[in-house]
């Protein structure tokens, strides 16, 4: 009986891990006229009067203070803005080789990361992030949704190896399609 559970777990666990590698369905090449016809602009960010005193943002939840302070040389935060009816601050951090986004929750002080710079989906809260946007590395994408203050990961998925893809800039068309450009000017669509 104890063996049978392990066995159980072990496939659990290996199902559970594999459920974030590769789960799109299809990428395929597009025209610069079809990416550039669908570019969206959405703003769901508001500025509001955060101000970065002394190498440092300050911002006061409900529950407790938070303070991103830059060290100077190599770590940088900057205030994106917050998101709209939400009380979400959108914080960049930037360091030398990478660079995340937090969403910090006015009310309840808990943080949620963005592999890098949020891209909502219209009129919803979903989110898509590119991890690693310019680089040569093999980068992973972010899907998500903000549900009660809160980002919840759908999943990361990587683009395959062989396809020689590296993103640059990404977008949404559909709540299931995702149109990219790489770094060789190249344009794809990617249903998930």
């Amino acid at each position: 009986m104890k063996r049978s559970r392990l066995l159980i777990c072990l496939l659990f666990i290996c199902a559970k891990g594999f459920s974030q590698s590769i789960i799109y369905k299809d990428v395929t090449d597009i025209s610069k006229q079809e990416f550039d016809k669908h570019l969206p602009v959405i703003h769901l960010l508001s500025k509001t009067s955060q101000e970065k005193v002394h190498h440092k943002i300050v911002i006061t939840t409900v529950k407790r203070t938070i303070v991103l302070k830059d060290d100077g040389e190599m770590k940088e935060y900057r205030y994106v803005g917050d998101l709209k009816n939400d009380h979400l601050a959108v914080i960049h951090e930037l360091e030398p080789n990478t660079e995340e986004y937090y969403f910090i929750n006015r009310n309840t002080g808990t943080i949620d990361t963005l592999v890098d710079k949020p891209v909502f989906y219209p009129n919803s809260k979903m989110v898509a992030s590119l991890e690693g946007m310019g680089t040569d590395v093999r980068q992973r994408i972010q899907i998500g949704e903000i549900t009660n203050g809160r980002l919840k990961t759908i999943f990361f998925f990587r683009l395959k190896f062989e396809l020689h893809i590296h993103p640059g800039y990404i977008y949404w068309f559909d709540k299931h399609t995702l149109f990219l450009n790489d770094n060789n000017e190249k344009f794809y669509k990617l249903t998930f």
